[in-house]
């Protein structure tokens, strides 16, 4: 039987073997259960939330007993800026536990919410405080006001690098952009950009109908995969678009510049049918 686990780094790398030379595939996130499908003396090849599969060191999971669960769904919050420090004590000029990133799932261990540092358990039955302005309880867009929330969103994680197979705002690879901003929106889609084409929470859209939080598919003029799909953005206005691109990371561009205008391939937008994932 499968085990389940959580997530107990900030970020916990997921690669195509179990080692540490092997391809990073995608990565794990603070807070995020997964389950635990195979497992050799240092490795685990663990499943996301989002259904993708990658080996990553055992040290970066804690399991869960039966029954238990992370966090508790009535103490749970999110960490809202790009980065947030996790310190030992209450107090900012403590020692630094970790450094928690945008999105990052945390339980809130006390009542007092009037303090500045808040006291919160992490997945290994510890303890450490965040500060109280980086947490919230997201309250998700409804399915009119989806498309500009999800460009609002995107638009903070301008400036984050890229790194391939990246989640976090470490670095984030384009699928794992989109994937970050719907899911920070409260909709999970699949991790791979040709996947994402194809989702059925998603509808056609045509490139002359474009609206703010549309997702635009790209194919490359190289291929090597031969999956028809090498690239994805989200249109923002004003005939421009986001996404995260190896040369600049997270950043906004016209559709109209060369080669994304040639390499256009498709549009999709969330369908009325989809699901909130969380919340």
């Amino acid at each position: 039987m499968d085990a389940r686990a959580v997530i107990n780094t900030n970020v916990a790398s997921m690669r195509s073997e179990p080692g540490g030379r092997s391809e990073q595939v995608s990565q794990g996130l603070f807070g995020e259960t997964v389950t635990v499908i195979d497992h050799s003396t240092d490795y685990s090849l663990i499943r996301t939330p989002d259904a993708y599969e990658g080996w990553t060191a055992n040290h970066n999971i804690s399991i869960l007993e039966t029954g238990e669960v992370y966090p508790n769904p009535k103490s749970a919050a999110l960490i809202a800026p790009l980065f947030e420090p996790l310190f030992k004590d209450p107090d900012i000029r403590s020692e630094r536990i970790t450094l928690l990133t945008l999105g990052s799932i945390i339980h809130v261990a006390q009542e007092d919410m009037t303090r500045a540092l808040i006291r919160i358990k992490v997945p290994n039955g510890d303890y450490g405080f965040v500060g109280r302005d980086s947490l919230i309880v997201p309250e998700y867009p409804d399915y009119i006001s989806v498309g500009p929330n999800l460009a609002v969103v995107a638009h903070g994680l301008v400036g984050v690098p890229y790194l391939w197979g990246g989640r976090s705002s470490f670095g984030i690879d384009c699928s794992g952009f989109v994937q970050k901003v719907f899911w920070l929106c409260g909709h999970t889609i699949p991790r791979d950009a040709y996947v994402q084409a194809k989702h059925n929470a998603f509808e056609s859209v045509e490139r002359e109908n474009l609206k703010a939080g549309d997702l635009i598919f790209f194919a490359g003029d190289h291929d090597p995969r031969g999956r028809g799909i090498t690239h994805v953005g989200m249109y923002f206005g004003n005939g421009r678009f986001i996404h995260a691109t190896g040369e600049q990371g997270v950043t906004i561009m016209p559709l109209a510049a060369e080669p994304y205008s040639r390499q256009f391939k498709c549009a999709r937008r969330l369908s009325a049918f989809s699901r909130p994932a969380v919340g």
